[in-house]
């Protein structure tokens, strides 16, 4: 895949409003709010289960003149993820281009547009239209009309009547990326407050206390929870500090990221588990990664040698209940964030999240903005915003081009790859 095709946004209908579309014009209207933002350059992919649409796919186009073969194996990802759908057997294409389409004896893209379809065919899936909406006009690449239609019949349709009114309000994909502005005092403020928060716990002591502070201020799972409810366009100083001096270490920015999807009990769960593995590095001297290591072996070592009753240890102080825990945090840490599970997060959950990291971000001293940064990445590929999440990571690799969360989710997220849940049937 090339890596102008590399990022991709999803979004699963799971909505009760529903709008019937009945002329292409009126299913142009509807897109961008099956996307929740304006789509520009770019290939959208609408899923049908059944009469209903179930889902909607944006993707980068292929650099200009790429071969057929590269072609191919785009499309082939392309259709391979709109498999993933349950219950998907239909879809419609629509491509976005800055061009002007109206002069044109070919739309712009046909030769990739009919790699696709083809293998949509293939796929069993029925092609009903094949769209394109350029700077003049828009056409279909099933049926092309000469000179396009206007795109004021879009803008018009009736079908906009239906969409309820707050959500008819949409930017575009890039929108979604930027920072607020912030008052010079204000980040002045934050930055003093990060400086006293370093200095009262920099000793050899900090991680211990960092870690052991529950019920203070910086209790990450408290913080988090207080942290939804607050205003991102009123946030304190001293809040945001708490909380970007809590996301600088690997362990607390998964948990509090983590938590912020998926629900308290999540961030509970991960931080006795965090709490344990520190108090391990201090009796052991052993980093984590060694921790871990050896505690894998452990269990694949007790699974060799499993006595018939079952008894035995996984963990290296010899406890079973910590082991549990140990099992715990790897499938509910490790899996949800390589987007393993099909439970989905809570999106009220992320927006209120994002909205607050995007603030404490625009608050932050440079160095400390990639971890909240690579937090907005992996929230906002969990609501199926790839090409967001690739925006974050741009920034947070611009800062640091070594910062391990950004190198990890930019392969992840760089692939083109959703987490599981974006395929799941909503259940309500």
């Amino acid at each position: 895949m090339s890596e102008n095709a590399a990022h991709s946004t999803a979004s699963s209908s799971s909505s009760t409003t529903i709008v019937k579309a009945h002329e292409p014009r009126d299913f142009l209207a509807i897109v961008p709010q099956l996307l929740g933002f304006l789509p520009e350059r770019s290939m959208v992919l609408v899923a049908f289960r059944g009469t209903r649409s179930c889902g909607a796919m944006r993707f980068d186009m292929p650099r200009p003149g790429e071969t057929r073969a590269v072609q191919k194996r785009i499309a082939t990802t392309v259709i391979g993820m709109l498999c993933k759908i349950p219950g998907a057997d239909a879809v419609v294409l629509v491509v976005y281009t800055d061009r002007g389409i109206a002069r044109l004896d070919r739309l712009p893209n046909d030769s990739f547009v009919g790699v696709v379809l083809e293998r949509a065919r293939t796929s069993g899936f029925v092609v009903r239209d094949a769209l394109c909406v350029g700077a003049d006009a828009w056409s279909s690449y099933v049926e092309p009309a000469v000179g396009g239609h206007p795109l004021a019949e879009i803008a018009q349709s009736g079908v906009h009547a239906a969409v309820p009114e707050r959500a008819r309000q949409l930017a575009v994909l890039q929108s979604g990326a930027e920072l607020p502005i912030v008052t010079k005092p204000a980040k002045e403020k934050c930055a003093r407050l990060l400086r006293r928060y370093q200095r009262a716990l920099d000793s050899e002591e900090a991680a211990l206390e960092l870690m052991t502070l529950y019920g203070d201020v910086l209790d990450p799972v408290s913080l988090v929870e207080e942290a939804l409810g607050w205003n991102p366009d009123a946030l304190e100083a001293q809040n945001a500090a708490a909380l970007l001096f809590l996301t600088q270490g690997p362990a607390q920015r998964d948990q509090m990221m983590l938590q912020c999807a998926f629900g308290r009990d999540v961030g509970v769960v991960l931080g006795e588990a965090n709490l344990r593995y520190l108090l391990l590095q201090r009796a052991t001297g052993l980093s984590l990664d060694e921790i871990v290591r050896a505690e894998e072996e452990a269990r694949r070592a007790r699974r060799a040698a499993t006595p018939a009753d079952g008894s035995g240890s996984d963990s290296l102080d010899g406890s079973p209940d910590e082991a549990l825990l140990d099992n715990a945090y790897a499938e509910c840490g490790s899996d949800l964030i390589l987007g393993l599970r099909s439970e989905r997060p809570d999106p009220d959950r992320v927006q209120r999240a994002i909205g607050i990291l995007k603030t404490a971000v625009a608050l932050a001293p440079r160095a400390m903005r990639p971890a909240p940064l690579c937090m907005l990445a992996w929230l906002s590929w969990s609501l199926g915003m790839g090409s967001v999440a690739g925006m974050f990571l741009d920034q947070a690799l611009t800062i640091d081009r070594e910062y391990g969360m950004a190198l990890l989710l930019n392969t992840l997220i760089g692939s083109g790859r959703l987490p599981e849940w974006a395929y799941a049937v909503p259940t309500s």
